[in-house]
């Protein structure tokens, strides 16, 4: 325990579940730790995974006004540099061989969480890394599958997967989904499940602050998802 972070945690509004509105955008509770630098340094690569996750909507033309919080507007629309530690490493060797390009910016972003977990030895941070590869795994083998496609093509990272993890409830519900936003609902909830069953409590350490922001990033996405289902022609 930090007795340094007592007040930092204590005053933070209550997440109560996916579905209510966020107490807080998560631009501000970076700025109520702007003092603290370790949690602020694992908050921002958890909300880069879901400016990460917009970048892809926005180049896919599924989104047109981005809300990042980590990344700019520019680098969003790929119009800027994306952050050094995202750009190709000299050793990068299976960069021109992906089917998909976007697959070889993920492997680059999990081994840069998977090293700041180390650096930082957040606990949170590394089951993070190790969920969110595996499910993103299992998806990208379930849709290769269906297409008749090697799916070793669309892995990532498989080495930052501990094994610890069983997707086939999220993966049966996602297939079974009326339509993309359905199963894009599927995903949050899964992941919203995790961070629940994973989160530390009462131990006023960065880590409890690094699973605050992953669900206020949840429930972030999950208001955007609502307001897409308004406008989607798909919606019921």
């Amino acid at each position: 325990m930090r007795s340094s972070l007592v007040y930092y945690i204590t005053s933070l509004p209550a997440l109560v579940d996916l579905e209510s509105d966020p107490p807080l955008a998560p631009a501000e509770l970076l700025a109520h730790l702007a003092e603290q630098v370790t949690a602020s340094e694992l908050i921002e690569a958890i909300f880069l995974h879901g400016d990460l996750m917009q970048r892809e909507a926005v180049l896919s033309g599924e989104v047109e006004k981005p809300t990042a919080v980590v990344l700019s507007d520019e680098q969003v629309r790929n119009e800027a540099p994306l952050p050094e530690y995202l750009a190709e490493s000299d050793d990068e060797t299976d960069a021109e061989s992906r089917p998909v390009a976007v697959d070889t910016l993920w492997q680059r972003y999990f081994t840069y969480l998977a090293g700041l977990a180390d650096k930082r030895k957040s606990r949170l941070l590394k089951q993070f890394v190790s969920f969110e590869v595996g499910l993103r795994n299992a998806l990208a083998t379930a849709r290769a599958q269906a297409l008749e496609l090697d799916p070793h093509d669309y892995r990532v990272a498989d080495e930052l997967d501990d094994g610890g993890h069983d997707y086939t409830d999220t993966l049966s519900q996602w297939s079974s989904a009326a339509d993309p936003l359905a199963g894009m609902e599927v995903l949050m909830r899964a992941r919203w499940e995790w961070v629940n069953a994973n989160e530390p409590w009462f131990q006023f350490s960065d880590d409890e602050l690094a699973a605050y922001a992953a669900k206020l990033m949840i429930i972030d996405q999950y208001q955007r998802l609502a307001e897409a289902r308004q406008t989607s022609p798909v919606s019921p």
